[in-house]
């Protein structure tokens, strides 16, 4: 109990110098403001003016309208103070972000065996209608694989009961990447196995981001560290507040155990993902896991995501993968390449294919994760189905779904009933009428939380991955997926669907036009300044 209440305390006395530090800011913004008034009228007229300008060049910058149009408002209604807050915060320093994507792995480490190119021809062959994202995917140095044995966790439990029989097996490393981590039961289980593995020899690199895994303790931490782990933190809320950093955040979920394994989906390391602590009523989450050479293009997503913040990235990976040595140790591994692709004598072709991807602001304002959910839902003929915790769509997605309804396919999302955060919910919320009108169904899970982000489509492709359905997602974190194709995770996506919609509540549109009033005015009014939240 007293551990527990220690880590409560590490994170708010961060969380408050964070806050502060966000505050003193906008204390000295008003300030400036303020002496810039008294300096005199031609002064203040000559910002009026430059607010103007920098209007016009937000105008034609090269990002989302529903972006732009919040800080065009803040620029036009604060022409001073606001002028500062844009120039600060506004501006994202995209410098930071396209170092990171110098840095990520090479072109032919994705694709060591250049073996993508004759897949996606064989894939072409076989399924033409879907091979346009598969050709997106690999122009943007995603390779396609044949899938291996896969497994799809309706759960989290059930994903993490998997995952604890994996960590076990464990030979040589284990590579993890959560958005929260968070003290408690599972916490309790995942650690004491983890560190059992590192004093047993394995390779273990634990990478948390800075802000969700606020809530493990510096004692945790030392207690892994003493074991013999790797722990990083991704992105300090505090060292980047002045650039507002705190904004992009790792929202990636990957374990890769040897190359031979690999999770991925909604589940965090927290309780409430298995269902042990109730706040916000039953977690709905899935998760899946991986075999076959499809771990490759995982395991390199999180050492990108592992070096990204060092000014050089840690190994020379490319060296590594073809000698399979590891120049920072006297006993190197095996090449992680060769674990990857390992065929162990059981391991069946399900005759499906996969291609894992990643996102994030280096790639603003042309987002895979962003663009890949457009045409799987442009592309259905038949039905597409999403679940998603937060809807906060941009004009385009919105007419996306729309067309889609009204040309006769199918179109359902699922969104929590009982929200995390309640103006996220209302501004979700305030997107249902307009979707409604075109024909989408709109349900909402009713015994609780619905976290899962999911797409499937026609019986044929199926898209499991961390990415939700709004700007935060598409624009300011990293993120990532693995796209089936003609998988047995296809069949095993829309039966959950469909189960899960037995305890969902479908919303019409009238009931969506009689919520109160209260509630219209704060959607509307959130809806403004979404992309900001």
């Amino acid at each position: 109990m007293k551990r527990r209440h220690n880590s409560n305390l590490d994170a708010g006395l961060r969380l408050t110098m964070a806050v502060m530090a966000v505050l003193a800011q906008i204390l000295l913004f008003i300030w400036m403001a303020n002496t810039l008034l008294e300096a005199g009228v031609y002064l203040y007229a000559f910002i009026q003016a430059f607010s103007v300008f920098t209007i016009v060049k937000l105008v034609n910058r090269h990002e989302s309208p529903s972006y732009k149009i919040a800080w065009m408002l803040i620029v036009f209604v604060l022409p001073v103070f606001g002028l500062i807050l844009y120039f600060l915060w506004g501006r994202a320093n995209q410098r930071r972000f396209r170092r990171q994507q110098a840095f990520g792995m090479p072109k032919e480490l994705w694709d060591p065996d250049d073996s993508s190119a004759g897949l996606l021809s064989e894939f072409s062959a076989l399924y033409p209608e879907r091979v346009r994202i598969a050709r997106y995917l690999h122009h943007h140095g995603f390779p396609i694989y044949r899938e291996g044995d896969s497994n799809f966790y309706s759960l989290g439990e059930y994903c993490f009961d998997a995952l604890c029989d994996d960590l076990e097996n464990a030979k040589r490393f284990i590579f993890l990447e959560f958005f929260i981590v968070s003290e408690g039961f599972l916490w309790d289980r995942v650690s004491a196995i983890l560190r059992k593995k590192a004093e047993e020899g394995v390779e273990i690199r634990f990478l948390i981001d800075d802000f969700g895994g606020m809530l493990l303790s510096r004692y945790e931490r030392t207690l892994l560290r003493t074991a013999g782990l790797q722990v990083k933190s991704f992105n300090p809320i505090v060292r980047h507040v002045s650039n507002l950093y705190l904004n992009y955040r790792n929202h990636q979920k990957i374990i890769s155990i040897d190359g031979l394994v690999a999770y991925t989906g909604g589940v965090n390391l927290a309780d409430e993902y298995v269902n042990l602590n109730r706040k916000y009523g039953h977690w709905k989450d899935t998760a899946v896991r991986v075999t076959g050479d499809g771990v490759w293009s995982l395991t390199l997503s999180f050492l990108v995501m592992w070096d990204i913040d060092a000014k050089k990235p840690e190994r020379d990976y490319l060296s590594w993968c073809a000698t399979g040595k590891d120049a920072t140790k006297a006993d190197p591994p095996a090449s992680l390449h060769e674990a990857a692709t390992a065929e162990p004598p059981e391991r069946l072709h399900t005759g499906g294919y996969i291609q894992p991807f990643t996102d994030g602001p280096s790639n603003n304002p042309h987002n895979p994760a962003k663009a890949v959910c457009q045409q799987m839902i442009e592309s259905s003929n038949r039905y597409v189905w999403i679940t998603t915790p937060y809807l906060i769509l941009e004009e385009d997605m919105l007419d996306s779904l729309g067309r889609s309804a009204e040309s006769g396919v199918d179109v359902r999302i699922i969104t929590p009933s009982v929200p995390d955060k309640w103006y996220v919910h209302l501004v979700t919320r305030s997107h249902y009428g307009r979707l409604l009108l075109s024909g989408v169904r709109i349900f909402e899970y009713t015994p609780g939380f619905m976290h899962a982000k999911m797409i499937v489509s026609d019986d044929e492709h199926a898209l499991v991955g961390t990415v939700n359905f709004d700007f935060r997602s598409f624009y300011l974190q990293y993120e990532n997926a693995v796209w089936f194709c003609h998988s047995p995770i296809v069949s095993a996506v829309h039966e959950d669907f469909v189960k899960t919609l037995l305890l969902c509540k479908e919303i019409r549109y009238s009931d969506w036009k009689n919520r109160p009033w209260y509630q219209k005015v704060a959607g509307a009014g959130l809806r403004l300044f979404s992309t900001l939240m």
